[in-house]
């Protein structure tokens, strides 16, 4: 795997086969593999990465304030532990 300069990232980081992806390239790779309507967004990866890039800022900027914050994490069930690496 290529050498990443993690410094200065304050974002999402996903790895696949060896490639790095950050910002709005990580969130586009994950909802890729998602079910649902999710995936549809992949679509956005034919933006210019500049604009992707500042609307990710922005919504990560204002996610709680339009999509709120708990105060708990969710506990997963039995099924869904299964999809998480030990």
């Amino acid at each position: 795997m290529e050498a990443y300069a993690l410094d200065n990232i304050d974002s999402i980081i996903y790895v696949k086969k060896g490639i790095v992806y950050t910002h709005s390239d990580a969130a586009l790779e994950v909802v890729k593999n998602l079910d649902g309507w999710y995936k549809h967004l992949y679509i956005l990866r034919f933006l210019p990465r500049g604009f992707r890039d500042a609307l990710y800022k922005l919504v990560a900027k204002y996610r709680y304030k339009v999509f709120g914050k708990k105060e708990h994490c969710l506990m997963p069930s039995e099924e869904l532990k299964n999809r998480f690496l030990d």
